[in-house]
């Protein structure tokens, strides 16, 4: 996610626990290295971000120790949140996956500004990419192991979802799914595809409108930053490379950066 307050983009390495703080004016990249897991961070309202870790959502200012503002794990071992971001009316949504990707066991969460917690979906596999269509009517959501980005009805009001249904499918390969995702200023959605190294963009009804190629095949998530948000900023993986491709493949776990000529939009931020 894009930081405005401090014009630097802000990514996490999920395996090394860390957070990290990339300013493209100068190339610098500062990280802050925590006690467990994290899957995401996202914006506060009232300043620092609230960090989607093992254990559950963490508000969190650099360098000092996160706080726990709601616990999650389904009360099993091995479970641990993965990707999150906020609706357009403050709440945080994130889901689960277990850490050897047993099918199931993962759930989808809301956590309101009040602190409450409310399971939105249950019996997800490996819960990833989220975001809504900037009228704040639609809400993608993947599952990478249903290989599709689903489209749920969405009530700003009540912060419910209702008829979800794919709206792009994939083909099922190993270790070839759908990652993160998010949705630009026109309302078109970018979606990584793990192990394929490509970005998608298709339009609000499903069809492909370009492919982006990065030099990494395990792109992981991407979202825009930058002023005027122009900048379209992506993720990638080494963890499931084999030891002969470590050395063939110089790029893996890079942060790419790619100008697609579109805008993107502000991350909405934590009321809570």
């Amino acid at each position: 996610m894009w930081d405005e307050s401090c014009a630097r983009l802000v990514w996490v390495d999920i395996e090394r626990c860390e957070v990290h703080l990339f300013d493209p004016a100068t190339g610098c990249d500062e990280l802050y290295r925590l006690g467990e897991q994290v899957g995401a961070a996202v914006p506060r309202r009232g300043g620092g971000y609230v960090l989607a870790c093992e254990s559950g959502f963490y508000a969190y200012r650099l360098g000092e120790a996160p706080e726990l503002l709601a616990a999650v794990g389904d009360n099993e071992p091995g479970i641990r949140i993965n990707d999150a971001r906020c609706d357009p009316a403050g709440r945080v949504w994130g889901g689960t996956l277990a850490a050897d990707l047993a099918p199931h066991r993962g759930s989808l969460y809301r956590l309101d500004a009040s602190g409450r917690i409310v399971k939105m979906l249950e019996g997800v596999t490996v819960s990833n990419g989220l975001d809504w269509s900037p009228d704040g009517e639609t809400f993608y959501y993947v599952d990478s192991h249903a290989y599709a980005i689903q489209a749920f009805d969405f009530d700003m009001d009540a912060g419910t979802i209702s008829r979800g249904r794919p709206l792009v499918e994939f083909p099922r390969a190993p270790w070839q799914f759908p990652d993160g995702l998010t949705v630009d200023a026109d309302g078109f959605i970018w979606v990584a595809l793990f192990g394929t190294g490509r970005i998608h963009r298709y339009d609000p009804g499903g069809t492909l409108e370009r492919v982006v190629e990065v030099p990494a095949r395990l792109v992981t998530s991407c979202g825009f930053g930058g002023g005027n948000y122009e900048d379209l900023y992506i993720t990638s993986a080494t963890h499931v490379l084999r030891p002969d491709e470590h050395g063939q493949l110089t790029h893996a776990g890079g942060l790419f950066r790619h100008r697609p000529g579109v805008r993107g939009r502000p991350q909405d931020a934590f009321a809570g």
